[in-house]
Order: C-alpha cells, then sequence, then structure tokens
C-alpha cells in the first residue's frame, strides 16, 4: 500500500554520501524503516523504528562492517543514547579519528543536543592494548569523556583521568593524565626490559600523555610509580616541564626504562 510507505535517495558531492531511506507506517501510528548510508568507501544499513515519544535503532549484522550501532532517541525531552562497536582498527588510526572529531566538536555541541555515546573497542590491532571502551557525555554544549578503559594485553589497564587540548605555534596538542592499573607486574617487566635492579612491587603507574593531533610524536612526564601525582592539566607553565618524545614503540620502551632508572 503506497499510502503507507515512502522511499527517498539524497546524494551530496564533496564529499559522496547517499542516503536511502524507506519508510512504513503501521497501526496507531507506529513507523518503522530502513536507512542505507554510503560515505567514500563505508556502507551503514540501519532499522529504526517510532512509537509515540521514542526512535529506536540498530545497524544490521554485517561481518564484513567495522561498526555496529544500536540506541534509541526520546524526543521530549530529547535525550539520545546510543551504543557503538568498533572492530578490527589499527590504533593509530583510532587515535587519530577519535582526537580529531574529539576536538572538533568538544565544545561546539547545539544546546539541545543531550545524550550519551559509548564506544567500544573491539580486536584493537595492536601488540598491546587490544579493547576497551569510551563513554561521551554530551551536555551544555560540550562532550565530555565520562568513563573509559583500555585493556593492554596481560598487563593491566589504562584510564584517562582528566584531559584537555592546547595550542602551541598553530600545533594542536591533546593532553591526558593516565593511571595504567598493573595486574601482572612479571609481564610488565618482561614487556619493558626493565633490569631486575630497578624493579619494586609494582601496582599503579600514573603519568601524563600528549599527541599533536596532526602526526604521529607523542610526549610523556610526570612519571609517577605508585604514588599518584598532582594533577597537572591546569597549570600555567605546562610548557616547561621537561618531556620525553618518542614515535614507535621502541623508543616508548625506552623512556619507560630510562624512568624506571631514575626512580630507582
Amino acid at each position: 500500500n503506497r499510502k503507507n510507505s515512502s522511499r527517498f535517495i539524497m546524494k551530496f558531492k564533496n564529499p559522496n554520501i547517499l542516503l536511502q531511506n524507506n519508510l512504513k507506517i503501521l497501526e496507531n501510528n507506529k513507523r518503522q524503516g530502513q536507512l542505507k548510508l554510503s560515505f567514500l568507501s563505508n556502507k551503514l544499513d540501519l532499522e529504526y523504528k517510532y512509537d509515540k515519544n521514542e526512535i529506536s535503532l540498530t545497524s544490521k549484522q554485517d561481518l564484513n562492517s567495522p561498526f555496529t550501532i544500536s540506541g534509541n532517541i526520546n524526543l521530549n525531552p530529547f535525550f539520545f543514547n546510543f551504543n557503538t562497536d568498533l572492530k578490527d582498527q589499527k590504533i593509530d588510526v583510532l587515535i587519530k579519528y577519535l582526537l580529531l572529531n574529539y576536538f572538533n566538536f568538544k565544545e561546539r555541541i547545539h544546546p539541545n543536543l543531550n545524550g550519551t555515546i559509548s564506544i567500544n573497542l573491539k580486536n584493537i590491532k595492536n601488540a598491546y592494548l587490544n579493547n576497551g571502551f569510551l563513554k561521551f557525555n554530551f551536555n551544555n554544549s560540550k562532550v565530555i569523556i565520562d568513563d573509559n578503559k583500555l585493556n593492554v594485553r596481560n598487563i593491566g589497564e589504562i584510564v584517562i583521568k582528566n584531559n584537555s587540548f592546547y595550542e602551541v605555534d598553530g600545533n594542536v596538542f591533546f593532553s591526558a593524565d593516565l593511571i595504567l592499573n598493573i595486574t601482572d607486574q612479571k609481564e610488565f617487566y618482561r614487556r619493558f626490559s626493565i633490569p631486575i635492579k630497578n624493579r619494586i612491587n609494582l601496582n599503579k603507574i600514573f603519568l601524563t600523555v600528549e599527541k599533536n593531533i596532526d602526526n604521529d610524536s607523542y610526549l610523556i612526564y610526570n612519571f609517577f610509580i605508585n604514588n599518584n601525582p598532582i594533577n597537572t592539566q591546569n597549570k600555567q607553565d605546562i610548557n616547561n616541564i621537561y618531556k620525553y618524545q618518542f614515535d614507535n614503540f621502541q623508543k616508548f620502551r625506552n623512556v619507560i626504562k630510562e624512568n624506571f632508572n631514575r626512580t630507582s
């Protein structure tokens, strides 16, 4: 029955985006539909239902797709709650994608846009990180990281406690205070080749990590073992602190070894 269904197609250029929507009107003014989105080489197939004040949606299962989403939208008052899965992605691609979008939208959200998005990272393509999650909260025209965890293979987990962006000479940096909770210190010492004379009973590592959002350069400072340091995110002299630089794992491991040598 054409009176109870509709279909539209929208095409955009630069970037190339194709939207296809099929909608059916059911009894009691309920609606259900299917939305197909094609963007560059990515495709997303969504099924959704509308009933009075709520829209629920979920993506169709596709074994070849690295991305799935499900959730609901309450219309009055407006609030959304989405859960997404990202799988089989390289860690450098994930970091660049998430940081660029976080920076671009962190304080540029419409004041009426409220909700949460939880991103589950599965089967990360990295020798040390394997999975984790990030929960973003949208409220008062801002986006904040509300909860998070990254699992480090056979060693422990990383938690982001504080984060901020700052700019120096036209370069934008993301700065985050991290806690590495150690569950297997023997594996940690083995993987990072820490000399036996520098090993102690290890529970936590506190450090600050910075990343230039436009390249693969990282910086580490405020390295503390077991003891919680003072929060550094609001200090005025953040640019005057000595920072260790690295752009690959070998250099990162050397930085960790040097800090254990310095603190032992």
